[in-house]
Parts: structure tokens; C-alpha cells; sequence
């Protein structure tokens, strides 16, 4: 298992820098950034909060398709890699706009006490997942059903103390001591279910927007299994179609790309975004330990969250850049951390897409 975080970030990298050729121009070329192929970096971190507590960092490299009426005409690295769309309920809707996102990505969580090099029994342990995902939309201005498998690996072969303390190394930062005792190498999935549906859509003479969605999704698998109901809300100028994306850590929520042109297609778009989140978490990898072997003595979990995320975000025909803050509740019961820096998993993403 040694090489596996290796060998799946090697595959999932090849599928997107080989999706440009099997693209083609001809779907690309004329369109907006909202509705053509793309490429985004996403980065997500709480040094933002001055923390290195808990979730620590994330990053997520991702393809997504350009749009297409039907599912055979989409263009994607692989054939097969469409296949799944065809038997999932809600897919088929030859009213909706498909999509079809493949991305890398890794998350690092650390204790509070970063200096340690023993096992801190009262505090998360050291943990690193490296994983691919892929994502099947259908969607239209006021509608959206997606899907998302997560195949991964949880460990030393995700490569959590070389990121990190090659960051820090950079940063002029300590050194993190305590990866020896990182939960075990074990195999990941995670299977994602997304429903939107916009109820409110309000468009000024003066290109001024607003729309509200309300968003139910769940998680099932060995990384998370969890229920949410978020409310989301978009307010702006120029704003594209669509539905917003909250920025996700592999696993938790979706990656995913559900826009559509704005009203204006040559001009900048400029617009903000909120959302409020209730989750009920049932099992979480990172916090309850090991699945399918022997591990640490777990944390105690929080059962309910609720998170508030607020974005910024600038948007051409060719590229777009996005800021986002989420805030949450505590996720661990604080009565037993006594060493932990805090309790939440607050954090920043910086989020930039370009057209492929």
C-alpha cells in the first residue's frame, strides 16, 4: 500500500491534463468560462484563523467538462467514465444541461501541539487522505441532481507529513514532529448525493441579481456519512445561471461546477454568495479513526454542525477568482481537549478557474 496515494494522484493528473485533447476546440472555443471546459486549483487552509488545529489544509486540482444536452455527446478523458450517468436516477432529463467533473485532491489534519512527538490522546490525531473523485451533473437555472464517487487512501502514502512540512519548510515554520503516530493505511470511498432547487430569482434593470436555492445532500461511506440542508443565496452583478459551489475538502460535500452564462457573457462578473448549513455527522474518518484497522482511541465527535460560508467572487469570459470563509460550530466535544488550539473547523479557500 505503500505507493498508492502515489499511483492515484499519477492517474487522476493524467485524466486531466489529457482532457484538453479529448475536449476539442469545438467545444471551448466561443464559449464562456460558465459553460466551457476548465480547469480549477482550489486551496483550502485555516492559517487564515491562525490555526493549525484540526482541518489544517486541503487542495483539489479539477477538470470539468464542457456542457452538453445529452450525456453521449459530452467529452470526457475516457468512454467509460460516462457510463455511471446513464443509470442514475434524475440524470436523464433531456431538459437539463450535463456536466462531468474528474479531480485530485488531498486534506491534512493535525493536533494542536505540533512540537510533539508522542501520541496527544486528547487531541485529533495526525491524519492525511489523498483521493480522485468524479462528478455527474444535470442542471438548468432552477434545478440540480448530482452524483460523486471518492476513491482514495487514508495514511503515510497520502504524503500528509511531506506536504505539510514542505510548506512550513518554505514558511520558515516548525516542522510538525508527531506524523509517526498518523492514523493507518487503509483504502477510502465515498459515495455523494446533491439535489438544489431554486425558489427565488430577482433580476434588476441595472444588472443587479439575486437568487436563493435550497440544497439537500448526503454522504455515505468509509470517509463520511452524513445528511445537510444548507440554504444558499447569491447577490451580484452580472451574475452567471446556475447554482453556487461551496468549496469542499474532498468527501464532505461535492465538487462540482453547476453555472450558466450571465445575462451579459463580454463583460466581468462581480458577486457575493452565503450559505447556512445544519449537518448531522454520524461517522467521520478523520475524528472516529480507522475502519478496518486497529486504530486510535477515537475523538468525541459533535452528532450536529452548522456552518455559515461567505464568498467573494470576480468572474471574465476566460478566468474567474474566488475567496471563500467558512465558519462552523465546534466539531469535537471540548470537554476532552483540553491541549487542542480549538474545537471548530473554520477556514479559507482561494479558488482560481481558467478556460481550457
Amino acid at each position: 500500500m505503500r505507493n498508492d496515494g502515489k499511483d492515484l494522484a499519477c492517474l487522476a493528473l493524467t485524466l486531466l491534463f489529457t482532457s484538453p485533447v479529448m475536449a476539442g476546440g469545438v467545444h471551448t472555443q466561443g464559449q464562456h468560462l460558465r459553460e466551457a471546459a476548465k480547469y480549477r486549483f482550489e486551496l483550502d487552509n485555516d492559517a487564515v484563523v491562525g490555526s493549525d488545529n484540526q482541518f489544517s489544509s486541503g487542495w483539489s486540482f479539477q477538470y470539468h467538462s464542457a456542457i452538453s444536452n445529452h450525456w453521449h455527446s459530452l467529452k470526457t478523458p475516457a468512454d467509460w467514465l460516462l457510463r455511471p450517468a446513464e443509470d442514475l436516477p434524475g440524470l436523464q432529463n433531456e431538459a437539463l444541461k450535463k456536466r462531468f467533473n474528474i479531480s485530485v485532491g488531498q486534506i491534512i489534519q493535525t493536533p494542536g501541539k505540533l512540537k510533539e512527538h508522542d501520541r496527544i490522546k486528547n487531541d485529533v490525531p495526525y491524519a492525511a487522505i489523498i483521493a480522485a473523485q468524479s462528478t455527474w451533473l444535470a442542471y438548468d437555472d432552477k434545478n440540480f441532481q448530482g452524483y460523486e464517487l471518492t476513491l482514495g487512501v487514508l495514511g503515510p502514502p497520502a504524503l500528509g507529513r511531506q506536504a505539510q512540512n514542505f510548506v512550513h519548510r518554505i514558511q520558515g515554520i516548525n516542522e510538525a514532529k508527531g506524523w509517526n503516530n498518523q492514523l493507518n493505511t487503509e483504502p477510502v470511498f465515498n459515495v455523494n448525493v446533491m439535489r438544489k432547487k431554486k425558489f427565488y430569482q430577482y433580476q434588476g434593470p441595472s444588472g443587479l441579481s439575486l437568487d436563493a436555492s435550497i440544497d439537500g445532500h448526503a454522504a455515505l461511506g468509509t470517509m463520511f456519512t452524513l445528511a445537510a440542508l444548507r440554504l444558499e443565496t447569491r447577490f451580484g452583478y452580472n451574475m452567471p445561471g446556475g447554482f453556487m459551489y461551496s468549496p469542499d475538502p474532498i468527501g464532505h460535500s461535492m465538487i462540482y461546477d453547476a453555472s450558466l452564462n450571465p445575462p451579459a457573457p463580454t463583460r466581468p462578473s462581480w458577486y457575493g454568495t452565503a450559505s447556512a448549513s445544519a449537518v448531522a455527522v454520524a461517522h467521520n474518518i478523520l475524528l472516529d479513526g480507522n475502519v478496518f484497522r486497529n486504530s486510535q482511541t477515537p475523538v468525541d465527535k459533535e452528532p450536529y454542525l452548522f456552518m455559515l460560508t461567505l464568498g467573494l467572487h470576480y468572474e471574465t469570459p476566460t478566468w474567474g477568482a474566488h475567496m471563500d470563509l467558512r465558519i462552523t460550530t465546534d466539531t469535537v466535544e471540548t470537554s476532552g481537549l483540553n491541549s487542542a488550539e480549538d474545537a471548530d473547523n473554520t477556514f479559507g479557500t482561494l479558488m482560481f478557474e481558467w478556460k481550457v
